[in-house]
């Protein structure tokens, strides 16, 4: 009787220092998890690259080119733990046979730079078989790598990724049920409920040796810790790859928006694609891609410079009627993004940023349809300190 009015209290110093010992020893193993994790995905990653291709190039649908090598489908319903296995490397093979079939070919840079549909067939695939982060990370990697190479990227291109992203890849920052490392309302249940059940089987049996009943305790503990370890492990893991393949993303984004370009023939197309991305990046943030402000922050002023730096290089030969639409949604406040208070105090706004260049833009663009003059202003980028010169563009 005296085991068992003493139970809660042992229970409760039990649960105290099993607690302790989670919290402090997680900290001395984790130096290295997400090199491991890196590690492991390169060696995966670098395997399947001498696996079959398909035979077709670049204009061919990309998913569909991946069907047509051998797979042999077993209908019986497989171990999920070998099923997952056998989807990753599909998805290696997948990701091999493009690299050396189409990656790798001259001028797919390029064709990169104006169709991004094959890393969407690739984001497509990777939720299709349900793959980890850190495969999709090394994909990404690939594609943000080969646009480094681009002098410019069309701004429908961008488009693609910008409005396929958040279906494709909010499911990798979705919070899972085991999100939090330390869940220590189970802890103190289940070693209420392992102590109970052990002091319960000792009152049972009187002839047992009290040793036993400590070394009965000792290895259900020590069996409760490596279980705790192992799941809170896998969880730092994930919780590392899931970050790196945010960063990339953001660092994608970022270096797409620095080599976009509108076309200036399509001049009706060009201020519905610049609010259509600021759309899409709002929309990246409210599925979890995005979770940061300043990194959405970043991603607003990257557009915003952008765009001024194509009024600098095409504003004369837009039409007026491009800059009073602009004018006219500014003036409305309709730009939900230009009206967002800044994250650092005293500096120039997006939206005073962007109306500088318009103002810029729209002179050279007046002077160029009444006249037939670009005229470059001193102070502009193109002037560079030097006097203003007007050239004739148009035939006589």
């Amino acid at each position: 009787m005296y085991i068992l009015s003493t139970l809660p209290m042992i229970t409760t110093f039990v649960w105290i220092v099993f607690s302790l010992v989670l919290i402090i020893l997680p900290q001395v193993h984790a130096t290295g998890t997400p090199a491991d994790t890196q590690l492991a995905s390169i060696v995966d990653f670098n395997q399947a690259l001498g696996q079959e291709t398909p035979a077709q190039f670049a204009s061919q649908n990309l998913q569909n080119a991946m069907h047509t090598k051998n797979v042999t489908v077993d209908p019986v319903v497989k171990d999920p733990a070998l099923q997952a296995l056998e989807d990753e490397r599909y998805f290696q093979g997948a990701l091999g046979s493009y690299i050396i079939d189409v990656y790798n070919k001259p001028g797919y840079t390029t064709g990169l730079s104006q169709d991004s549909s094959h890393l969407i067939h690739f984001l497509t695939l990777g939720k299709e078989l349900s793959i980890r982060p850190s495969m999709i990370y090394v994909a990404l990697r690939l594609f943000n790598n080969k646009m480094k190479g681009c002098e410019v990227i069309d701004d429908a291109a961008i488009l693609q990724i910008v409005q396929a992203a958040p279906s494709l890849l909010s499911p990798y920052f979705l919070q899972s049920p085991d999100a939090q490392l330390y869940d220590l309302a189970f802890i103190k249940r289940h070693l209420h409920d392992m102590l109970f059940n052990r002091f319960t089987e000792h009152l049972r049996l009187p002839q047992q040796d009290p040793n036993m009943l400590i070394a009965h305790l000792t290895q259900d503990l020590v069996a409760q810790y490596e279980q705790e370890m192992t799941r809170m492990q896998k969880q730092a893991q994930h919780e590392a790859a899931r970050e790196r393949l945010r960063t990339l993303l953001i660092r994608f984004f970022e270096l797409s928006l620095n080599k976009c370009i509108w076309n200036p023939t399509a001049p009706h197309l060009i201020w519905p694609s610049f609010k259509t991305l600021a759309e899409g990046f709002e929309v990246l943030a409210r599925s979890g891609v995005i979770d940061q402000m300043d990194d959405l922050d970043d991603l607003y002023w990257s557009l915003v410079h952008r765009f001024c730096f194509f009024l600098d290089l095409y504003g004369s030969a837009l039409p007026l009627s491009v800059y009073e639409e602009i004018e006219s949604n500014l003036t409305d406040k309709n730009i939900f993004f230009l009206e967002y208070k800044e994250q650092d105090e005293g500096i120039l706004t997006k939206k005073e940023t962007l109306a500088e260049a318009l103002i810029l833009g729209r002179t050279r663009a007046y002077a160029y349809a009444n006249n037939g003059i670009i005229s470059l202003p001193v102070g502009s980028k193109k002037a560079d300190g030097q006097a203003s010169i007007q050239v004739m563009a148009r035939a006589a």
